[in-house]
């Protein structure tokens, strides 16, 4: 009888040191270890000895298993003021968890690993009955919006369903479910059955973490989280919640995207925009056309300052995911969105060709090329758009000693691209830093703005040191009507 043996590997989760003696003492990583196994398999037969030991082996994994469950599930408990509508403050109590994902990457191995924070429960009392409700989500699908219409609790989570969890939430063509309680307990509605009003984003979910267990927060935190998250998203996690497309920038990839087990049809081909198109062409022919100025040093300060977060906001702007938005701008320009546009070619396949877009307050779509053809060989960053009386001021970098300044017509039309350069910024910067753009002003023209060395401990917005700065003057080339 031949005799072949065969390798069992499996990865356990458990880290506890009360955990260390039921699974192998090989090596462990901080969340988890791999251990392998060898059983004899004995064809066509088992011995009773091979048996047993296969049966041991076999335990010891399910213990793991087991262990390796109790042991990685996290839980996380914080309260939030969330504030509806009509003014009145509802307390919700709301909890995050993850899970424990098991796969075999080939036969025999075994690897278990720690979700992030992905699966939410929230509770509240009814401001009028003081009736106790609760909601606990599916994996994946997080509230977003509770409100009452008359006395009838309302939610919004967003998620994308599935062939499966379609049949619990419903297959909506945007990920965006609405969800009325009704007879003790939540069914989805159509959102056409959901008064306009229910639009404003007032649960904050979506930078959950341990540091939150046992919080409470504010209005005030809540609002500004969910501003931080619509920032760092791009939009992607908006603040008003879109019924349509057509209220939402940031949904390429929603609308023409589709995922494994996708509960929608699938979609059309993106419809052409010869406008967007057009405007995109005007800012190239304007690049074309590009004149170059130097900047002028004002002062140049190397004393360390300290910043607050109010500080902070007011010099750099507000984040949009895509570059700061001056308040400036704030009856002007809505946001800044990134253009995400897709081309096919025989070497690379599908590729990803990134610009950004300003969107006004009138729904114009005003592009800026990632890409600019004439003096950047790499792409440009956008750093920051502030406005003046009729003129919108979108600020790129390319590189440490210059900028690059479209400006454009309210209307959306471009008027011109300029590339500045800014002599002896190594005064405050060192190493191969760019340093900030902070504090950018306009007037007819004529911006003033500083180059800062500044430093954080936490994150950028909550405050931290400007170490140096420089502040630089200059005067744009008089407006010329464009030629094409």
């Amino acid at each position: 009888m031949d005799t072949m043996r065969r390798k069992l590997s499996f990865k356990c989760g458990a880290t506890g040191a009360h955990r260390k003696n039921q699974c192998s003492k090989a090596f462990r990583p901080p969340n988890s270890f791999t251990t392998e196994v060898l059983i004899n398999d004995f064809s066509p037969f088992f011995s009773f000895q091979s048996t047993l030991r296969y049966a041991e082996w076999l335990i010891a994994f399910l213990l793991c298993f087991v262990s390796a469950q109790a042991s990685a599930l996290d839980k996380v408990d914080w309260i939030e003021d969330v504030q509806l509508r009509d003014g009145r403050i509802v307390e919700v109590k709301l909890s995050a968890t993850n899970r424990i994902d098991a796969s075999m990457p080939w036969p025999g191995y075994f690897d278990f690993r720690k979700s992030s924070l992905d699966t939410y429960r929230l509770e509240f009392r009814h401001p009028d009955t003081n009736e106790r409700i609760s909601w606990e989500g599916l994996r994946y699908f997080s509230p977003v919006i509770l409100d009452f219409v008359g006395s009838v609790p309302f939610l919004v989570i967003r998620g994308r369903p599935n062939k499966e969890t379609a049949q619990t939430y419903g297959c909506p063509e945007l990920p965006f479910i609405y969800l009325s309680y009704t007879g003790f307990q939540w069914k989805p509605v159509s959102v056409e059955t959901v008064p306009p009003e229910i639009v404003d984003a007032n649960i904050s979910i979506h930078s959950v973490w341990s540091g939150w267990e046992g919080a409470h927060f504010s209005t005030e935190k809540v609002a500004r989280l969910i501003a931080e998250a619509e920032g760092q998203s791009g939009g992607v996690l908006p603040r008003k919640i879109p019924r349509t497309y057509g209220d939402w920038y940031a949904s390429y990839e929603a609308r023409f995207s589709r995922q494994f087990g996708d509960c929608r049809l699938a979609p059309k081909a993106p419809p052409p925009d010869a406008h967007f198109e057009a405007a995109i062409e005007s800012s190239f022919a304007a690049q074309v056309s590009a004149q170059s100025v130097t900047a002028s040093i004002a002062r140049t300060v190397t004393a360390s300052e300290p910043i607050s977060a109010s500080e902070y906001r007011a010099g750099m702007g507000e984040w949009t995911g895509s570059g700061y938005l001056s308040a400036a701008c704030k009856e002007i320009v809505q946001w800044i969105y990134q253009i995400r546009k897709y081309e096919y070619d025989e070497q690379d396949g599908k590729r990803n060709l990134k610009g950004f877009t300003l969107v006004t307050l009138d729904k114009r779509r005003i592009p800026i090329p990632e890409k600019v053809k004439t003096f950047a060989a790499a792409g440009t960053q956008l750093q920051t758009v502030t406005c003046d009386a009729g003129t919108i001021y979108a600020i790129a970098r390319s590189d440490r000693d210059s900028l690059i300044i479209h400006r454009f017509s309210y209307a959306g039309e471009v008027i011109d691209v300029t590339r500045v350069l800014l002599p002896e910024v190594g005064n405050v910067i060192s190493g191969n830093g760019w340093g900030n753009l902070w504090g950018v002003n306009a007037a007819r023209g004529r911006l003033t703005f500083d180059i800062a060395s500044y430093s954080y401990t936490g994150t950028a917005n909550q405050g931290g040191v400007v170490e140096g700065r420089q502040t630089y003057q200059l005067v744009l080339p008089s407006i010329r009507p464009m030629t094409h």
